[in-house]
């Protein structure tokens, strides 16, 4: 798998290869209240979603591409973490079914 690196520095997409129907996404951190693409949720939703930035997916997934930005239930997928880089690196793999939807 190719993947750039910014700054000398490995991005997961340059350490994983997903496989079949499953994505990996960067989970974006957003202010209480407003998803980082500036959609306003109720405060019963706040604490459920996700935004996340889809970095890698599986040869069987269909209508997600590489740096589509995503909403995700919260507890969606298994979080990974890779400690043996300079800065550890934390994303998510989940089905391509888990995805609520694409930010447009």
């Amino acid at each position: 798998m190719n993947g750039l690196m910014v700054g000398g520095k490995k991005s997961a997409k340059d350490l994983i290869e997903v496989l079949g129907n499953k994505v990996a996404v960067e989970v974006v951190k957003h202010e209480k209240g407003k998803t980082a693409s500036g959609l306003h949720l109720p405060e019963s939703a706040q604490d459920n979603f996700n935004n996340a930035v889809v970095i890698a997916i599986g040869d069987d997934v269909e209508r997600l591409r590489v740096g589509d930005k995503v909403i995700m239930p919260n507890h969606a997928g298994q979080e990974v973490n890779i400690a043996t880089v300079e800065p550890p690196i934390s994303f998510v793999i989940m089905r391509e079914q888990d995805v609520l939807c694409i930010v447009k």
